[in-house]
């Protein structure tokens, strides 16, 4: 089901947005844990998630476009231009989008997006995962960051 994004509420007039679990429905966790699995497992889980990022269903609708969208999703070619097409099918292809490039933990993600902001001048950022919201906060970004459903500021904890 699509939800508004009302951004009426935020003054900022330079915003990004993560995409998974803000934009588009995240994708079905695995069955198992990454470590757990073995090769043909682990080749499997990859194809069907970059499956869905093809066809995932439109979760929120900003009333205005951010300028950047952030997303743990790896950097590679297949995923961004995956990534880039459903952008284009929701209204988006125009977004400038950055993928991670590092290992996904909660900080490598944190750190990635708040240097992303900063070098791009963000002065809002909305997210849907409060862990990394509250590692980001810790890095002490120049933008405020709010939590998907509340809109809210966070601080570190």
């Amino acid at each position: 089901m699509m939800r508004q994004i009302s951004l009426a509420c935020l003054p900022h007039q330079r915003w990004a947005c993560d995409l998974d679990g803000v934009l588009a429905v995240k994708p079905p966790l695995p069955d198992k844990k990454w470590t757990n699995m073995d090769g043909a497992e682990r080749s499997n889980y990859r194809v069907a998630t970059v499956a869905w990022y093809g066809i995932a269903e439109q979760l929120g609708a900003p009333d205005k476009q951010p300028l950047i969208v952030l997303s743990a999703r790896k950097e590679t070619p297949e995923i961004r231009r995956v990534t880039e097409e459903w952008l284009a099918s929701i209204g988006m292809g125009s977004v400038a989008l950055h993928l991670l490039n590092v290992g996904r933990t909660i900080p490598n993600v944190a750190k990635f997006k708040v240097g992303v902001l900063e070098e791009h001048g963000i002065d809002a950022f909305v997210e849907d995962n409060m862990a990394v919201l509250k590692a980001m906060a810790r890095l002490k970004p120049a933008c405020h960051l709010y939590f998907w459903d509340t809109n809210s500021p966070v601080t570190p904890t």
